[in-house]
This record gives C-alpha cells, sequence and structure tokens, in this order.
C-alpha cells in the first residue's frame, strides 16, 4: 500500500469570523482506512467556539473534497472539557484573556531584541501576568536563549518557580537595537557629504545628490543587518510556536521583545528627504525603490501561520515602555541630521506595525 497522503484540512465558516486550526493523527498506513482530524474553531478573541456542526465543516485532501464520515460535537471535544463547569470566565490582567480556556502558557524572552532596561519592564509585566493565569489553573512554561532555546522550567503551576526563572533573566546580556546605532548612520552620511562637497566635484549639483548613491549603500548595509535580524528572531518565534503545539490544550505564547521592524530602516530613507529634499525632486525612486527592498511581514506571517497550526495564540509586550522625541538630541549642531517627530512617528509605526500582525493572525492583543 503506498504512503497515505498529508492530509489537509480547510474550514468553511461563513457565519464565524475566526480561524481555524488542524492536527493530523497519525495512522500506520499498513491499518488507515479512517484518518481522524482534530478541528479547533476560534473567534478573534481566540475563544474556542462551540456551537458549531458537521454542516459547517468542508475536508479537503490535496484539494479535492473529501466526505466527512463521522463528526464528534464540540460540546464532547477535549477543548470543551477544559471549560466545562466555568460559566464565569475570568479576564487576566484587566485585558481580554479568556483564562479558564487556557491550559498552557508559554512565556518567549528574545533577549537579542532586548535593552537592560526594556528587560526589566517587560519581564516583571510577564511575570504579573503568569502570576494571574497560574491562580486560574493554568501551567506556565517559562524559555529564553541562552546557547540556543531552551526552558527555564519545566511545565510548573508554581508561580515562585516562574518567578525565579524570570529573575534569572535579569542577569543575562542583552543585544538591543538602541537610538546609538542609527544617530552613527547620520552621522555616516553626513561625514560622506561633507566629503563629496569637499572633492568640489558636484560643480552647480548639491553634494547630497552627488553622494545620494552612497548614503543609500550605506543605509542599505544597515537595513540588511536589521532585516537579519528580524528574519532570525521570527525563526525563533516559529520554532517556539511551533514547539508549543505538542502542550495540551488552549496555549497562551507571551512574546517579550523590544519590536521586530516592518521595513528595516524605513526611518533612514524618510530622513534622506529632510537633509537632502533635492534628492527627492529629481528622482524620488533613488530613495522609494530602496526603501521597499526589506520587509519582514513574510517572515512574521509564517511565525503566525505555525502558530495557528499549534493552536497558539499570541500576545506580544513591547518591553520599550513610554518612548521620547529624538529632537532632544543635540549630538548635532545641523538640525537636518537629528530626527523630527515626524520621522519619529514612522519609527514607532514600524516596530509596532509586527506586534499588531503577530496578535491578530493569531487572536491575541
Amino acid at each position: 500500500m503506498p504512503d497515505v497522503p498529508s492530509l489537509f484540512a480547510a474550514v468553511a465558516m461563513a457565519s464565524c469570523a475566526g480561524f481555524a486550526s488542524a492536527q493530523q493523527l497519525v495512522i500506520k498506513p499498513a491499518t488507515a482506512q479512517v484518518v481522524a482530524v482534530d478541528v479547533v474553531v476560534t473567534d478573534r478573541k481566540g475563544r474556542a467556539v462551540t456551537d458549531l456542526g458537521q454542516e459547517d465543516f468542508e475536508l479537503y485532501e490535496d484539494n479535492r473534497p473529501v466526505q466527512v464520515s463521522a463528526f464528534e460535537p464540540p460540546s464532547a471535544s477535549r477543548g470543551a472539557a477544559a471549560t466545562k463547569g466555568a460559566p464565569n470566565v475570568a479576564m487576566s490582567a484587566e485585558r481580554d484573556i479568556p483564562i479558564a480556556e487556557v491550559s498552557t502558557v508559554v512565556i518567549y524572552v528574545d533577549r537579542w531584541l532586548l535593552s537592560p532596561a526594556g528587560r526589566k519592564r517587560a519581564v516583571d509585566q510577564a511575570a504579573e501576568l503568569a502570576v494571574a493565569l497560574l491562580s486560574q489553573g493554568a501551567k506556565v512554561l517559562v524559555i529564553a536563549d541562552e546557547n540556543g532555546l531552551r526552558p527555564l522550567t519545566k511545565l510548573t503551576s508554581d508561580a515562585t518557580e516562574v518567578r525565579r526563572a524570570l529573575a534569572q533573566l535579569q542577569g543575562w546580556a542583552t543585544q538591543s537595537f538602541s537610538v546609538t546605532d542609527t544617530r552613527h548612520v547620520l552621522e555616516d552620511i553626513h561625514t560622506t557629504i561633507q566629503g563629496v562637497a569637499a572633492s568640489g566635484g558636484c560643480g552647480a549639483t548639491p553634494a547630497c545628490v552627488c553622494a545620494l548613491p552612497q548614503i543609500t549603500d550605506i543605509i542599505r548595509t544597515y537595513a540588511t543587518s536589521r532585516l537579519f535580524e528580524a528574519q532570525t528572531a521570527a525563526g525563533r518565534l516559529a520554532f517556539v510556536a511551533n514547539a508549543a503545539g505538542s502542550l495540551p490544550g488552549r496555549k497562551v505564547l507571551i512574546y517579550v521583545s523590544e519590536g521586530l521592524e516592518q521595513r528595516p530602516a524605513i526611518q533612514l530613507f524618510d530622513q534622506v528627504q529632510t537633509i537632502c529634499p533635492e534628492a527627492l525632486s529629481r528622482d524620488a525612486s533613488a530613495l522609494f525603490v530602496p526603501m521597499l527592498e526589506f520587509d519582514t511581514s513574510q517572515a512574521l506571517r509564517e511565525a503566525t501561520a505555525r502558530a495557528n497550526a499549534a493552536r497558539v495564540t499570541l500576545y506580544p509586550i513591547d518591553a520599550r515602555g513610554l518612548t521620547g522625541f529624538s529632537s532632544m538630541d543635540l549630538s548635532q549642531a545641523d538640525r537636518r541630521y537629528i530626527p523630527s517627530a515626524g520621522n519619529d512617528m514612522v519609527k514607532e509605526a514600524n516596530l509596532t506595525a509586527q506586534y499588531h500582525l503577530l496578535a491578530e493572525e493569531t487572536g491575541g492583543f
């Protein structure tokens, strides 16, 4: 008998604005007469939908419809068992997390995207959220990266153990992108423009226009580095989400970091328009084309796809806290090289867009 082909389940839900994930029950090919598919449907808040019938589902194998020969209603499923006898669903941390439906909480602290100050804030928040979930019967697993991803606790209901593991992270080294990184890039741009102006080779053309290819190369180098960091971080997150799929019940993955840029270095391309408005008026594509070369959204969507398949809801914590305006920076006398309030807004949106993507694609916040 040939190998049984992989089974893919598609759920058609015209009346439900949620999403579904399916897991195949592995059966030996020699005895495979019926393949069981466990389907969990949740709404946009990640809560289980339990009033569905067989007529609400369609099953496909290799894009061909397959007859559903038997159906076990959600009320008898393992998911319903987790919430049985809990008519009053408590909400954790005063936010919309239905605790009674959550069996497992994974706290993943990405220390490669943390500063010391951000780590302190976010780890404390994660600890409080974990304790609130523990008090409602969930179990917690803490994961961090030390010579590879590893658990710092077993799957535990002990709040003291969770707090101890998170406190351990406070002494670890961090490696976060900071304001000094972009400042160095802007200093390199300034030096480059000054060098071109001093050479006198541009004639009547503004030096910044002559230096535009060099400027874009400087920003591209920085953006490439940030793109690699973001893609690597997305890979780690996808790995954790996929691994969490083997844990029991509905899973919440609390992801702690200081942001993943949607378009690395977009704020620097944006600022070049302030530094050299002549370049924008002469050839806008020289700025906009390289700006669009770098995008991390696809890597993050792959991570959310893995999370959905594993019944994992993502709750990102932004460790940066309140942020100030770069206009307070007095390191440059030439204010063109200091980000404006508008430029800061571009940078902020660029960092937080991916948090919204992670949460919204998996039903978290």
